[in-house]
């Protein structure tokens, strides 16, 4: 481990040395501030021994410095004329200890250099660990956003197909195994409603879904599950909801829709033309997938456009 050791002293300072290098440690020594600042800007030293006495800047302001440039390094204030300021100014700035010297007598400096040298290893070991974590929720969280991607629909954000039918199977026997209920509504999408762009004509519902897949989102529960089933359909789960509760539900999603056309593709559009509804129960409609999705499609083909049967 590097050290440097910046004292005014060159008897002191060539003793440390030597003390220090008996130890195994790697030294750096320095006269002066100027000194002080350049070799520890060159080696970054994660312990430095400060003569709060160097020739060039104050012994407190240098130590504020060296632990504003790198706050993990330690720093062993040394000084030959000790007072209680100084003492609280040292340690205020981050010093680990305040030393007076005392002759040749280094055996206390010396304990301190170890205790230091131990206080950085931990902080090396713990920053390892860290990197570590972090790198881990990193490929954690790009795991998570394959996931993600994989089950979401690109144009919309909702939940694709195969994850839907998995959600509905799985609400299916949780209804079941707790004798209770929910619904299903199915939002048919018109693709033959065409808009005049600046060049040329495009389906009204490609300018709008995204912003109707958003609204509907957002209004809905966390639990509600919403999925692009196929091109032209957006299906939703309700759990615990029956068919009183799932018709308020659509009957809004419509309203809300009707507001958010009427923002991105004008007034002239209505909600009508673009979209139906339609609905269906657990138990009361079906005990399976099969017959609750294709009766809540068959409702919505059945009925009106803009209605919710």
């Amino acid at each position: 481990m590097q050290i440097l050791v910046a004292d005014n002293n060159n008897h002191t300072r060539h003793i440390i040395c030597q003390l220090l290098e008996a130890e195994g440690y790697e030294i750096f020594s320095a006269e002066t501030a100027i000194e002080a600042l350049e070799l520890f800007e060159e080696h970054h030293t994660p312990i430095i021994i400060l003569d709060l006495v160097l020739v060039g800047m104050d012994g407190i302001k240098l130590l504020e410095k060296f632990k504003t440039d790198d706050f993990t390094c330690e720093v062993i204030a040394l000084t030959s004329f000790p007072s209680l300021d100084s003492v609280i100014a040292a340690m205020n700035h981050g010093a680990l200890d305040y030393l007076v010297k005392t002759g040749d007598d280094l055996e206390t400096l010396i304990d301190t250099v170890h205790r230091a040298a131990e206080r950085i290893d931990r902080k090396r070991r713990v920053q390892t660990e860290l990197t570590s974590m972090k790198k881990e929720i990193e490929q954690l969280q790009e795991i998570n956003n394959n996931l993600t991607n994989s089950t979401r629909d690109q144009l919309t954000g909702l939940l694709n197909p195969a994850y839907f039918d998995e959600a509905f199977n799985s609400e299916i026997h949780r209804a079941s195994r707790n004798n209770r209920q929910f619904s299903i509504v199915v939002v048919r999408l018109n693709p033959s409603v065409l808009v005049t762009g600046d060049q040329f004509e495009v389906r009204a519902i490609d300018g709008a879904l995204p912003n109707w897949s958003k609204t509907i989102h957002e209004r809905l529960r966390k639990s509600d599950i919403v999925a692009r089933y196929d091109d032209h359909t957006l299906s939703i789960i309700l759990p615990e909801t029956g068919k009183a509760g799932a018709l308020l539900v659509a009957e809004s999603l419509i309203q809300l829709c009707d507001e958010v056309t009427q923002v991105v593709l004008g007034e002239e559009i209505e909600i009508a033309d673009l979209l139906q509804v339609g609905i269906a129960s657990f138990p009361d409609d079906g005990d399976n997938k099969d017959k609750l999705f294709d009766l809540a499609s068959k409702r919505s083909t059945d009925s009106d456009s803009g209605t919710v049967h």
